[in-house]
């Protein structure tokens, strides 16, 4: 006999997990505030024992939001459901699909380009977009890709008068050719506000190939990340991302490349073109954790003067 369980329902999340957490300890400070309220006899109403007893109260709410603080900081979900791309054997496993599919429309199988980022800088231009310069390469095989032109889209670019996508440089050597764009975009981003100022931003690059769309292909074309560009891929070092690069009041935390599988409800005006159902497109994802101290000062700082110089 075997018994199965859901782990997503008999695990609590990490946001389930955070939120119990606060209301034991809320329920541990309310208790040590009414202990220290009979300890301390505040009943008697005494100047001494009234401020002990307000001193030691704010010292158990420093302590909460301390606590609360280091939750939210520690609390790192971003990873949690992502489709990471860290060795060959899981971009395989997740393209499986996707060669099946191919196989069951009669199509060839699908196409796959190497492709690789190298990000040199970054900054926000707005709550929403991002400006990013750098490298984008990709390699094309003699024969396999000989009927695909060379390039890819970039689908979150916004502000056509600051695209630049410039060829930088076209090695070929044997049967492979390498070509890399150098690359200035703003790029719109769906950026989640509700931990400010204890939150992370994913700066996701998305990334197409110029044909996957062409019908007289007859299958479909896949970028895949080129793993062999770098020398580690492991999201803790930030691969892809200069060393070097300013953030101002942003930490890097993690780079990594990632599938985001999307279904297109429309053949976008092609009328003998296949829906594409849970495409995976490629994503050069960079998380970045803000420093909490810069927006801490500035508000509460300011309070701090006025109550100083009120009393």
């Amino acid at each position: 006999m075997g018994v199965v369980f859901i782990q997503d329902e008999v695990l609590p999340d990490n946001q389930t997990t955070r939120r119990q957490l606060i209301f034991l300890s809320l329920a541990f400070m309310w208790f040590f505030v009414f202990l220290f309220f009979l300890l301390f006899r505040a009943d008697k109403g005494t100047v001494k024992r009234l401020g002990a007893l307000s001193s030691t109260v704010s010292l158990l709410f420093l302590a909460e939001i301390g606590f609360i603080w280091s939750l939210e900081l520690k609390t790192r979900t971003y990873t949690s459901t992502r489709n990471l791309l860290l060795n060959e054997t899981a971009v395989d496993q997740l393209l499986v699909p996707q060669v099946k599919l191919s196989a069951k429309l009669n199509q060839k199988p699908p196409l796959f380009v190497p492709t690789g980022v190298y990000i040199q800088s970054l900054y926000f231009t707005s709550y929403n977009n991002v400006f990013v310069t750098g490298y984008i390469w990709q390699e094309y095989h003699e024969e396999i890709h000989d009927e695909l032109e060379r390039g890819f889209i970039l689908p979150d670019a916004i502000d056509a008068n600051n695209l630049k996508m410039t060829e930088a440089y076209r090695h070929k050597e044997d049967d492979l050719e390498v070509i890399g764009w150098y690359v200035e975009a703003t790029l719109r981003q769906d950026f989640d506000f509700s931990n400010y100022p204890f939150d992370y931003k994913d700066v996701k690059i998305r990334l197409l190939h110029l044909d996957f769309n062409r019908r007289e292909l007859n299958r479909q074309v896949i970028l895949v990340p080129d793993l062999e560009g770098y020398e580690v891929i492991d999201p803790r070092t930030k691969p892809g991302v200069d060393k070097d690069i300013v953030l101002g009041n942003w930490n890097l935390s993690d780079s990594f490349f990632e599938y985001k599988f999307k279904t297109y409800d429309t053949n976008l005006g092609i009328k003998s073109n296949l829906f594409k159902t849970n495409f995976p497109e490629l994503h050069f994802t960079i998380v970045l954790q803000r420093y909490f101290i810069g927006p801490l000062i500035s508000r509460v700082g300011p309070l701090f003067v006025v109550i100083t110089g009120c009393n």
